[in-house]
């Protein structure tokens, strides 16, 4: 028992990041008033910014899906036309043609929380509710077809009173929450990965696994940070990457070292060697000199040359928004490496 408890909660499916929403349907509307008054010789681009606001504040929360209803929008110093069904400066919008903006958007979501649902019964979870939120979470319509779509799978859709804000007091909960303990609030603890993650790193040769002309090139192959894109991988989780690095001692100690961090497909691993479907997400850079000189072993080699061996490790830690890199020698933190987004 306490007396101001954190909700915990994980993330069971992926998300799918589909394209739709409040901002589609807005483009949607604005792509229709275009296409249905734009070819009037005294047709004004700024004569639409009423009609736009009015669809985003009483339009879109209120529409039912019925072709039965009307809507006058403000269409200001447009002159009368019985053909665009404009009075008066005011256009009448016919439910047919809101239904015809409106369904595409909804088929969308539709879709993908189905799509969601089936991918957490898999997981062996419940659902038990679908909440909505955000500007469009407030649509009476989308409500209405969601709780239609999800019927007689004992699925409660639920709308927040205030959904538009909906996103912004979360965010501004879990700082609440992160800040002071003692704050209740809700608090993310895991999220399932999207797809294989992993930095890219240079390999023995070995002529049982790799062809022969790979013997005088680089070997590369790939530590994973993320593998398990159907599991649920904990925020707070550190993977490592051990690399080792080598440059003549005549040249001083080396002072930096490049990497790639790459995403793979979601369905399959990359093998050892580069493969389609891979895409390089970020450039690492990493600072060797931050290593004292006197922390850096020496080895000779073959050529009776003397070399830096540096086994360094990239230690990456996930956040809901962001990966951070970190270097590491000796079990000693040397700070954030750079790492630039492709």
């Amino acid at each position: 028992m306490a007396l101001k408890p954190v909700l915990k909660v994980v993330e069971v499916a992926p998300g799918k990041g589909g394209l739709c929403g409040s901002t589609f349907l807005n483009r949607r509307f604005t792509a229709f008033l275009r296409q249905k008054l734009g070819t009037h010789p005294e047709f004004r681009e700024n004569m639409l910014e009423e009609a736009i606001k009015k669809f985003e504040n009483e339009i879109k929360p209120q529409f039912n899906g019925s072709n039965d209803e009307e809507y006058d929008v403000l269409i200001p110093a447009f002159p009368d036309s019985d053909e665009l069904n404009v009075r008066r400066m005011v256009l009448c919008l016919l439910g047919t043609e809101l239904h015809e903006i409106f369904e595409p958007v909804i088929q969308e979501i539709l879709t993908l929380v189905n799509q969601q649902i089936t991918l957490t019964e898999k997981a062996k979870s419940n659902v038990k509710a679908v909440l909505l939120v955000g500007g469009f979470g407030e649509s009476h319509y989308l409500h209405r077809r969601i709780r239609e779509s999800v019927a007689g799978r004992q699925i409660e859709v639920l709308k927040s009173p205030a959904g538009w804000t909906a996103v912004v007091r979360g965010a501004l909960l879990k700082s609440l929450v992160e800040a002071n303990t003692k704050v209740a609030g809700a608090k993310v603890c895991g999220r399932v990965a999207r797809a294989y993650y992993g930095t890219e790193s240079a390999k023995m040769f070995d002529e049982s696994e790799h062809d022969l002309e790979q013997r005088e090139k680089k070997t590369l192959r790939c530590d994973y940070h993320i593998e398990q894109p159907v599991q649920a991988a904990k925020l707070d989780t550190v993977n490592v990457t051990i690399v080792k690095c080598e440059d003549p001692n005549e040249q001083g100690p080396p002072t930096y070292a490049g990497g790639m961090s790459r995403l793979f497909p979601a369905n399959k691993p990359a093998t050892n060697t580069h493969t389609e479907g891979v895409e390089v997400v970020e450039v690492l850079k990493v600072d060797l000199s931050k290593i004292p000189t006197t922390n850096l072993q020496k080895r000779t080699g073959a050529d009776g040359e003397e070399y830096y061996i540096i086994d360094y490790a990239l230690r990456l830690t996930c956040y809901s928004a962001e990966t951070v890199f970190e270097l590491l020698h000796n079990r000693r933190n040397y700070g954030k490496v750079s790492a630039e987004y492709v």
